[in-house]
């Protein structure tokens, strides 16, 4: 019995008699194992007659029986990766190595090409590998590295291609390449960067201005919107809402001018502040960036204070009856009901007809009014003048506890008419030669 290559027998020879000559005897045939991608084969198994071991010369001449045999191969070729099912590299940071290999022998020398799908995030220490009969089992490394870019462009993902570039071997330059996914980190940190002037930003209800100055931390792979925010719109203002930076611009650095808002409150100084974040329709990855916050003081520009309403400057009467005015209301609002008193420092001279006005944090702004009305004496004392005290009167509520009193000046015209007054007894005086006589005073 003979056979080619890559099979075997459990017998080489059958031997016949006179007796079992026609009783079948069975031959087991099996596969040769190897390491080839070798492919499905046709094999032939030889059945001849060993005419030295024969005792009869009758089979002698009898022909050769070939029956063919198809040999099933069962290696699948395939490139082998090992040490990993994934890639992850940072940049900046150490590569990570993969070992390559062959699954099975080649018949000819098998080149592999190393490529990385996007060369700008990674790149590999080798572009090739050639792999033999007689090295294709013992593992070649490759380390791939990530590209460190100036970009906040977050974690990538990309892939590394072993391919067939050329062989020989028909059944590997079939072969499907071997493909594993990657991960390249950033290390840029996408930040808001926010710069204040002098250390701290300072402004006033009566003009006063500061600024900050805003850039990003890292190049973003699109426009970036920064929102600009202040938290209390009633103490602070913003010259811009959104800044936009670009690839182009994100580190020239934009200015922002802080203003304070004028109000009507006697609130002292406040402390609020403006935030700077990362709007949604933004670029990734700074959508992650933090947001600052700038703290704002605003200084007040109220004072506690009585205001006089009195457009000729000072309150003319006269002891003949005629009356003036003024009016009076209050700088800023109060928390609670104020009371003012009106006290004339002459009275002898001028009096108010009101002496008390009441202002509530809802009408503390209208003018209330004091009217002034000159006091009749007999006195010819010509024009005088005199005083009255506008003052906060006991009980009145913050912040007009110690607001300083006012005082608002009166002239009084005079109506006595100086003269030397004659009154004669019955109207007349009459007296006579003969010793009659009469008085007047």
């Amino acid at each position: 019995i003979h056979v080619l290559n890559m099979l075997l027998t459990d017998k080489t020879m059958l031997t016949f008699t006179t007796a079992t000559w026609n009783i079948p005897q069975a031959v087991t045939l099996k596969a040769i194992d190897d390491d080839l991608i070798d492919g499905a084969e046709s094999v032939v198994l030889t059945l001849s007659v060993n005419d030295a071991a024969t005792t009869t010369n009758e089979f002698d001449a009898l022909a050769d029986i070939v029956i063919p045999v198809f040999n099933v191969n069962d290696d699948v070729p395939a490139i082998l990766t090992t040490g990993t099912t994934g890639i992850s590299v940072t940049e900046g940071g150490a590569g990570q190595s993969v070992s390559v290999s062959l699954s099975h022998q080649p018949t000819s020398d098998v080149t592999l090409s190393v490529s990385v799908t996007d060369p700008l995030q990674m790149t590999s220490s080798k572009s090739s590998l050639v792999f033999t009969a007689a090295n294709w089992n013992t593992p070649q490394s490759v380390v791939f590295t990530a590209v460190n870019d100036l970009l906040a462009d977050g974690t990538a993902q990309t892939s590394v291609l072993f391919s067939v570039a050329d062989s020989n071997d028909a059944i590997f330059r079939r072969l499907a390449d071997s493909i594993i996914p990657a991960s390249v980190i950033d290390n840029e940190i996408p930040d808001i960067q926010v710069s204040v002037t002098n250390g701290d930003t300072v402004v006033s209800e009566d003009g006063l201005t500061d600024s900050v100055t805003v850039r990003l931390s890292v190049q973003p792979i699109g426009d970036v919107i920064v929102n600009v925010l202040p938290l209390d719109t009633t103490e602070v203002g913003v010259s811009a809402s959104q800044l936009t930076f670009t690839t182009a611009n994100w580190n020239i650095a934009r200015t922002v001018t802080i203003s304070g808002i004028n109000d009507a409150l006697l609130d002292g100084d406040q402390l609020s502040s403006v935030q700077f974040s990362v709007a949604s329709q933004s670029s990734t990855p700074y959508l992650t960036a933090t947001t600052k916050s700038v703290v704002v003081r605003t200084i007040d520009d109220e004072a506690a204070q009585i205001v006089i309403i009195n457009a000729d400057g000072i309150i003319d009467v006269s002891e003949a009856g005629s009356t003036d005015s003024f009016s009076v209301r209050l700088s800023v609002r109060p928390v609670g009901n104020v009371t003012v008193r009106i006290t004339p420092i002459a009275p002898t001279e001028a009096s108010v007809q009101n002496s008390t006005l009441t202002f509530t944090p809802a009408d503390w702004d209208q003018p209330q009014t004091v009217t002034v009305v000159g006091v009749d004496d007999a006195v010819a004392d010509g024009l005088q003048f005199s005083a009255i005290t506008v003052a906060i009167g006991a009980g009145s509520s913050a912040p007009y506890l110690l607001a300083a009193a006012v005082t608002v000046y009166v002239r009084t015209s005079d109506d006595e008419v100086p003269a030397i007054v004659v009154q004669q007894t019955s109207g007349s005086t009459v007296v006579s030669e003969s010793a009659n006589s009469d008085t007047f005073s």
